[in-house]
């Protein structure tokens, strides 16, 4: 009886195995073809949540996991931007779930967005430390000589300019830039060393080198910039025949940053957005079997999955523990009567915390404190439906990482942000254009600089920080509401137009 065991078990294990279609599944792909997928400006959205419309990673993941269940030899995955900030749980552990998520799900690169940059440069490294198999990208990203007011070299310990792939027998190379007007977009002290380099020529370049010197086969474009955005000598030049190569620059460009759906040929090479917050990814299919790369698939594909990817999911529960859900389902507060609160509420909600926190310090400084300013929320927050409001929701009416700066600015430079900006003021007072006031504005507004590297907001301040403010605006505005009922009457008094 002894002989027979061991076939008879080794049977049982074959048929057990059978079962189980992550063992019966052999992929083979298809000969000849390519398919690209990518989510951009996902903005860290972690967890499910139907209440928000929120699929979360874990059912974007297994939706991406269907789409490569027969093509997996054909299947690359992408992203041109915008992975980390704008949620409570992506923003506590500053990106590094959904870095790791991104290993797990083998995005072959991230093209670096504005918002990679919102906890500054070392965050950037930090997460791209842990990156083993994501590259991160950007090949206009340079640093910059401020004295001489030229581009340096390129910031290689941020990000590289391309990465190099091979796929079902096909040699690709992926570039990653960031729209050059979108160092605006950053608050100015952390780019204070970079540039975004115009990319036509730098792409150009690059993929001339990796068509005629590393024989690439296709070179994909993941741009954190919109259509619009990219100019079109841009569009134009890179979509043409290179006189190097006899290849287009380009063979597809993933787009980004303006959240629209965008689907569009030009000269023939797809350009494609899926939206953002994981509602849909990019698809372009290749068929390689002919003289040249043949499109024969470009489109957005609305994400539907009833379930999770349990890898994912797995990775996530180290971030997102028992005692975190504690916290972010903290009742903080309730706004009475109310179901959400728009973006100019929240601005208002800010500027009035951010004054109550600061009068004090003011007086201790011996300086009379004029008003409280911010450009306002990010979103329409929902509430419960009794208007009671969670640590996470008060976190996604201001999600930005800013520090708050009492300063001295104009009149004149008042005038105009008082129209463009939301703000609070206790007392009635008309502003005169030469004579100075003190101030606590967030650093995005007070530093912001235009693409001439100038102040444009306030080019009254002189550089003189008076006082910092190191918590960020959700905690300034959580302490300030923990325990309250707010009235609707509280958003519209006069404290938030008390200025002419």
């Amino acid at each position: 009886m002894k002989k027979y065991l061991l076939p008879l078990l080794s049977i049982f294990i074959v048929s057990l195995a059978s079962c189980s279609p992550s063992n019966s599944h052999v992929d083979t792909g298809r000969e000849g073809f390519l398919n690209f997928y990518a989510i951009n400006d996902y903005h860290g959205r972690i967890s499910h949540n139907e209440t928000q419309n929120q699929n979360g990673i874990s059912y974007v993941s297994n939706f991406l996991n269907e789409q490569k269940y027969n093509h997996e030899l054909e299947y690359v995955f992408v992203s041109p931007g915008d992975l980390w900030q704008d949620t409570y749980e992506s923003n506590s552990n500053k990106g590094k779930c959904l870095t790791e998520v991104m290993e797990e799900m083998n995005l072959e690169a991230l093209s670096l967005g504005n918002h990679e940059f919102d906890w500054g440069l070392d965050t950037i490294k930090e997460n791209r430390s842990i990156a083993s198999k994501c590259e991160f990208l950007g090949a206009n990203i340079f640093y910059y000589d401020n004295e001489n007011k030229v581009p340096l070299e390129q910031a290689s310990d941020l990000a590289s300019p391309y990465k190099i792939i091979e796929r079902n027998g096909y040699k690709i190379g992926l570039i990653g830039i960031i729209g050059e007007k979108q160092i605006t977009s950053i608050t100015s002290s952390i780019w204070e060393n970079l540039t975004f380099v115009e990319p036509t020529e730098v792409v150009a370049n690059y993929s001339d080198y990796l068509k005629s010197e590393e024989n690439c086969d296709l070179v994909i474009l993941l741009a954190h910039a919109s259509i619009d955005d990219l100019s079109l000598n841009f569009k134009n030049k890179l979509t043409s025949v290179s006189d190097i190569s006899n290849k287009p620059y380009i063979d597809a460009c993933f787009t980004a940053h303006s959240h629209n759906l965008e689907n569009e040929l030009i000269n023939d090479i797809p350009f494609v957005q899926g939206q953002y917050a994981g509602k849909y990814v990019s698809h372009i299919e290749f068929d390689m079997r002919g003289e040249k790369p043949l499109v024969t698939t470009h489109e957005t594909l609305l994400v539907e999955s009833t379930k999770s990817d349990p890898k994912v999911d797995k990775i996530i529960d180290k971030y997102i523990t028992k005692e975190f859900k504690a916290k972010r389902d903290e009742i903080v507060c309730t706004f009475a009567n109310q179901t959400k609160i728009n973006t100019t509420y929240a601005g208002r909600l800010q500027s009035y915390a951010t004054y109550e926190l600061l009068k004090d310090k003011a007086t201790e400084l011996g300086i009379d404190l004029l008003l409280a300013m911010n450009n306002g929320g990010r979103d329409n927050a929902i509430l419960n439906s009794d208007g009671t409001a969670t640590r996470e929701m008060l976190f996604n009416i201001t999600p930005f990482t800013n520090k708050t700066i009492i300063a001295k600015v104009s009149g004149q430079n008042l005038m105009t942000q008082i129209r463009n900006n939301r703000y609070y003021a206790p007392t009635k007072i008309t502003l005169v254009a030469d004579q100075y006031y003190y101030i606590a504005c967030i650093d995005y507004v007070l530093l912001h600089k235009n693409s001439n590297r100038n102040l444009d907001n306030f080019p009254s301040f002189d550089g003189e920080i008076i006082y910092e403010e190191t918590r960020f605006p959700d905690e300034i505005i959580y302490n300030y509401c923990l325990g309250k009922t707010i009235e609707k009457s509280f958003f519209t008094q006069k404290g938030f137009s008390n200025l002419s």
